[in-house]
Protein backbone atom coordinates (compact mmCIF):
# COMPACT_ATOMS: atom_id res chain seq x y z
CA UNK A 1 0.00 0.00 0.00
CA UNK A 2 3.09 2.60 0.40
CA UNK A 3 4.02 4.28 -2.56
CA UNK A 4 7.00 6.52 -1.29
CA UNK A 5 10.45 6.20 -2.23
CA UNK A 6 11.52 4.56 0.91
CA UNK A 7 8.87 1.95 0.39
CA UNK A 8 10.84 -0.01 -1.71
CA UNK A 9 12.57 -1.45 0.75
CA UNK A 10 9.63 -3.12 2.39
CA UNK A 11 9.79 -6.76 1.03
CA UNK A 12 13.83 -7.00 2.13
CA UNK A 13 13.05 -5.37 5.68
CA UNK A 14 9.72 -7.37 6.25
CA UNK A 15 10.96 -10.66 4.61
CA UNK A 16 14.47 -10.55 4.40
CA UNK A 17 16.25 -13.26 2.26
CA UNK A 18 12.54 -14.42 1.40
CA UNK A 19 12.34 -16.38 4.84
CA UNK A 20 8.54 -16.74 4.07
CA UNK A 21 8.01 -17.76 0.94
CA UNK A 22 4.19 -18.74 1.62
CA UNK A 23 3.55 -15.00 3.32
CA UNK A 24 0.68 -13.58 1.42
CA UNK A 25 1.18 -10.16 1.18
CA UNK A 26 -2.52 -8.59 0.55
CA UNK A 27 -4.52 -6.24 2.92
CA UNK A 28 -8.59 -6.06 3.02
CA UNK A 29 -9.25 -2.62 0.86
CA UNK A 30 -11.61 -1.36 3.05
CA UNK A 31 -8.96 -0.65 5.42
CA UNK A 32 -7.23 1.87 3.12
CA UNK A 33 -10.44 4.23 3.65
CA UNK A 34 -9.67 4.54 7.52
CA UNK A 35 -5.72 5.45 6.83
CA UNK A 36 -6.93 9.37 5.78
CA UNK A 37 -8.62 9.32 9.44
CA UNK A 38 -5.58 7.91 11.04
CA UNK A 39 -4.13 10.22 13.60
CA UNK A 40 -2.12 8.26 16.67
CA UNK A 41 -0.57 11.73 17.77
CA UNK A 42 -4.00 13.25 18.21
CA UNK A 43 -4.60 12.27 21.91
CA UNK A 44 -0.82 12.33 22.85
CA UNK A 45 -1.68 14.41 25.51
CA UNK A 46 -3.92 12.15 27.48
CA UNK A 47 -1.36 9.10 27.08
CA UNK A 48 -0.29 8.32 30.99
CA UNK A 49 1.67 5.67 30.75
CA UNK A 50 5.29 5.85 29.19
CA UNK A 51 5.26 6.66 25.44
CA UNK A 52 8.28 5.03 22.88
CA UNK A 53 8.33 7.46 20.01
CA UNK A 54 11.01 6.25 17.28
CA UNK A 55 11.21 8.26 14.42
CA UNK A 56 13.60 7.91 11.24
CA UNK A 57 14.96 11.43 10.23
CA UNK A 58 14.12 10.72 6.38
CA UNK A 59 10.76 8.49 6.12
CA UNK A 60 8.77 9.79 3.37
CA UNK A 61 5.92 7.73 4.72
CA UNK A 62 5.50 8.34 8.48
CA UNK A 63 7.02 11.98 8.35
CA UNK A 64 9.27 12.30 11.49
CA UNK A 65 7.90 16.38 12.54
CA UNK A 66 3.91 15.00 13.22
CA UNK A 67 5.27 12.26 15.48
CA UNK A 68 8.42 14.77 17.15
CA UNK A 69 5.07 17.23 18.05
CA UNK A 70 3.11 14.55 19.52
CA UNK A 71 6.12 12.96 21.34
CA UNK A 72 6.60 16.83 23.18
CA UNK A 73 2.72 16.47 23.75
CA UNK A 74 2.30 13.52 25.53
CA UNK A 75 3.17 13.85 29.19
CA UNK A 76 5.86 10.77 29.87
CA UNK A 77 7.21 10.41 26.09
CA UNK A 78 10.44 9.37 25.18
CA UNK A 79 11.94 10.50 21.94
CA UNK A 80 14.03 8.07 19.92
CA UNK A 81 15.69 9.80 16.20
CA UNK A 82 17.32 7.26 14.39
CA UNK A 83 18.51 7.74 10.56
CA UNK A 84 17.35 7.06 7.40
CA UNK A 85 14.03 5.65 5.72
CA UNK A 86 10.91 4.09 6.68
CA UNK A 87 12.38 0.30 7.21
CA UNK A 88 15.69 2.09 8.76
CA UNK A 89 14.52 0.14 12.30
CA UNK A 90 14.48 -3.67 10.31
CA UNK A 91 17.62 -2.31 8.50
CA UNK A 92 20.37 -0.15 8.84
CA UNK A 93 19.37 1.20 12.35
CA UNK A 94 18.34 -2.33 13.73
CA UNK A 95 20.67 -2.65 16.72
CA UNK A 96 19.68 1.08 17.65
CA UNK A 97 16.47 0.41 17.53
CA UNK A 98 16.79 -2.80 19.32
CA UNK A 99 18.88 -0.68 21.78
CA UNK A 100 16.81 1.81 22.50
CA UNK A 101 13.20 -0.21 22.74
CA UNK A 102 15.14 -2.43 25.34
CA UNK A 103 16.71 -0.16 27.23
CA UNK A 104 12.75 1.33 27.31
CA UNK A 105 11.53 -2.07 28.37
CA UNK A 106 13.82 -2.64 31.01
CA UNK A 107 13.72 0.64 32.53
CA UNK A 108 9.68 1.20 32.77
CA UNK A 109 8.88 -2.87 33.34
CA UNK A 110 12.25 -3.29 35.80
CA UNK A 111 13.27 -0.28 36.99
CA UNK A 112 16.91 -1.23 35.45
CA UNK A 113 18.81 2.07 34.29
CA UNK A 114 20.37 0.64 30.83
CA UNK A 115 22.06 3.28 28.63
CA UNK A 116 20.79 3.84 25.64
CA UNK A 117 23.12 3.73 22.16
CA UNK A 118 20.21 5.71 19.88
CA UNK A 119 19.86 9.06 21.11
CA UNK A 120 17.32 9.44 23.22
CA UNK A 121 15.18 13.51 23.89
CA UNK A 122 13.48 12.93 27.80
CA UNK A 123 10.12 14.08 27.83
CA UNK A 124 10.13 18.29 28.05
CA UNK A 125 10.59 19.60 31.60
CA UNK A 126 7.14 20.68 31.61
CA UNK A 127 6.14 16.99 31.63
CA UNK A 128 6.58 14.90 34.86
Amino acid sequence: MLTTPDSRDGGRALNPGNAYPEWQQNVAAWSALRLGFYRPGRHASQATCPLLVVVCDHDQTALAEPAIRAAHRAPRAELVQLPGGHYAPFLDAHEQAVAAEVSFLRRHLLGQPVPVTAEVTPPPATCS
